[in-house]
């Protein structure tokens, strides 16, 4: 399994996968968005079009959709239920994309 595979089955998991999509939408509108943090998630951003885990559709469609929109702030608009940080989403997504 990659890592984005894990990443993915973590935030299944813990019922975080609209937290994730809105950060990729967020990242893939505006890579600096979130900070030196976020700009080195949105480089792994490839790293879930190139991945075969069968959930990883979802987030592919979130990188899609940030890329067509006007602002960044829609992505939270779309992506509205989520209990978790955006820095906690990007941390735990760098921890574990890091390692490839």
């Amino acid at each position: 399994m990659t890592n984005v595979g894990r990443l993915v089955d973590y935030v299944d998991e813990i019922r975080a996968e609209e937290c994730l999509a809105r950060v990729i939408c967020e990242l893939s509108r505006d890579g600096r968005v979130h900070g030196e943090n976020g700009s080195k998630f949105a480089k792994c951003l490839l790293k879930f079009r190139q991945s075969k885990h069968p959930k990883v559709k979802q987030y592919v469609h979130a990188e899609s959709l940030g890329t067509r929109i006007r602002n960044y702030e829609q992505c939270k608009i779309h992506y509205h239920r989520c209990n978790y940080s955006t820095t906690d989403i990007i941390t735990v997504g760098n921890k574990l994309l890091s390692i490839e």
